[in-house]
Formats: structure tokens, C-alpha cells, sequence
């Protein structure tokens, strides 16, 4: 069950709410500064299970299963404008909740921002999480965001390799299940020199919503979001308080 954790230290009660789901490995704390770049927005994080305080906890390795439930969402947003934001493994989900709240009657998001992921349809380029464990490191590697001390610690690498590997695999084995396209605006961002996601495979985003859709290629490789998060913040933001996802230019 996905868990949702507060971020901004402090908002007004009707603050209208970015939810952020982290990428593959990465928990709550990928999104610890993201509350500066948004005053007067509640910023919530998904805390899945396998990472940070629910280490022991089994990372899930479905998508689809994650998010059918729908009354985590439900008692999140009563009440609130809110907007959701994904990064790889994390746009999918955040995908998913979106349809989620549309089979069950709660309140649409105002925006869908997703990054660094190809559109939902589209099958995996790779299926690295079959690898042995040196080729799976190597892997990542190749895409960058692990920090250097942690990629140097064998010992720390070895306990997060299972919550990497379920990511990866609930990424690269998910199935697209046909439904009509989103109404909720969909912004989508791409690293212009991602060794795994192409322009093209993110532009596929387009077909998942009858809503504005807006692609913007930014300078950088799979985790161009760490120098790009107050590009991305503003889009979320025009969202959340004009009722447009366009990013700023």
C-alpha cells in the first residue's frame, strides 16, 4: 500500500497538493527540498514499501497492484486541488493513480507531470532486472543518481539491490491495459542525453490524455530532475494555480 508523507513544513489547510513518487530505489526524501521551490503547496511524497523506514518491507513488483486501491488516494485529496508528478519507474505510478481516481469517482488531478519514463503503452526497451547482480549495478551505472559513497559501499549496495531490482522489474514488465485517454492535462519532461528514454518514446504521452499535452526536453541523462527541479516546480505549480500544466520556458 502506498503511504503518503508531508513534506512542507507548513500549509494552509485548502493548499492545493503536489504528490510526488520517487524513482526506482528512491523514497520519500528524493522530494526533501522540493517544498522551497512550492510556497503555498502542500508537498506529499510516496512512501513505498522496501525503502527508508519501510526497509523491511517487501517492494512491490506489480504497478497495477499497488495502486488499485483506491482509499489511500481518496482520503489524500478530499477536499484538495492537486496535481501528481512521477520520475521513471515513478511517472508510472503516479499514471496509474490517475486512472485509479477516474474508476473510482474522486476528484481528477489538475495535472499529470511525468519524467524521464516512456509513455505507458510502450513496451521496455530493457529488462536489466533479469541481470546477474554485477551486470545489474552496471546498469545502473549507466543511467547515474547513484550517489558515488553509496555505489563504493558493497554492503549498502547489497541490501538495496532487492528494492532496485522489484522497481525495475514492476517498470520493465508493466502492461498497458486499455482504457479511454486521460481529460487531466499531461506535461512530460525528458533528459536530452537519457541513455534509455528517447524524445520519442517520451511524446508517446500525448495518446493518454484528451487534456493539453506539453513536452519539454531539458539538458542532462536520466536524472536531469536534480538540476532541473525548480524548471519542473514552476510547471506544477502554473498548474496547481492557473488550471494550465505548461512548463515555464
Amino acid at each position: 500500500m502506498i503511504e503518503w508523507l508531508t513534506l512542507s513544513k507548513a500549509a494552509a489547510p485548502s493548499a492545493p497538493m503536489l504528490l510526488c513518487v520517487p524513482f526506482a530505489g528512491a523514497g520519500p526524501s528524493a522530494y526533501r527540498d522540493w517544498p522551497d521551490e512550492l510556497p503555498g503547496v502542500e508537498v506529499r511524497a510516496a512512501y513505498l514499501p522496501g525503502r527508508e523506514r519501510r526497509f523491511r518491507e517487501q517492494a512491490p513488483r506489480d504497478i497495477a497492484a499497488l495502486t488499485a486501491d483506491p482509499q489511500p488516494l481518496a482520503e489524500l485529496v478530499e477536499g484538495h486541488r492537486y496535481a501528481l508528478f512521477g520520475h521513471s519507474f515513478g511517472a508510472l505510478v503516479a499514471f496509474e493513480l490517475c486512472r485509479t481516481a477516474r474508476r473510482h469517482g474522486l476528484a481528477a488531478p489538475e495535472a499529470l507531470l511525468v519524467s524521464g519514463c516512456r509513455a505507458p503503452d510502450l513496451p521496455a526497451r530493457q529488462r536489466t532486472y533479469e541481470l546477474p547482480d554485477d551486470a545489474f549495478v552496471r546498469s545502473l551505472d549507466d543511467l547515474g543518481g547513484t550517489p558515488p559513497a553509496v555505489r563504493a559501499n558493497r554492503e549498502l549496495m547489497e541490501l538495496l539491490l532487492p528494492t532496485l531490482r522489484a522497481d525495475f522489474a514492476a517498470a520493465q514488465t508493466y502492461r498497458f491495459s486499455t482504457e479511454p485517454p486521460l481529460t487531466t492535462p499531461i506535461t512530460a519532461f525528458c533528459g536530452q542525453d537519457d541513455p534509455g528514454v528517447p524524445v520519442e518514446d517520451m511524446a508517446g504521452w500525448a495518446r493518454h490524455s484528451h487534456g493539453e499535452f506539453s513536452l519539454l526536453t531539458l539538458p542532462g541523462d536520466h536524472f536531469f530532475i536534480a538540476e532541473h527541479r525548480t524548471r519542473i516546480a514552476a510547471a506544477a505549480r502554473d498548474a496547481l494555480f492557473s488550471g494550465r500544466s505548461t512548463p515555464t520556458r
